[in-house]
């Protein structure tokens, strides 16, 4: 759900349709509810054993950074209202 909200956050700046609230927005969008509300309502706290897997595994993870590759402009905004 966050790189769904990550693309859709792109897909508005792209479009020119920027979201005011930048990626909160675009969370509260995919989430349904903003973010710290999905959070606080869905999210278990992680055990022990959970923590220490997600600290093992962190050379897997992947890295995020602010340079994107230029994408062209859609052929129609016909769909993108």
């Amino acid at each position: 759900r966050n790189c769904l909200a990550k693309w859709y956050l792109r897909g508005s700046e792209e479009l020119g349709r920027a979201l005011p609230g930048g990626y909160d927005d675009a969370l509260a969008r995919v989430y349904g509810m903003p973010y710290s509300e999905w959070k606080r309502t869905h999210q278990l706290t992680a055990s022990a054993e959970q923590m220490a897997a997600f600290e093992t595994s962190k050379e897997l993870h992947a890295e995020h950074g602010p340079s994107r590759p230029p994408v062209p402009p859609p052929l129609s905004d016909v769909c993108c209202v």
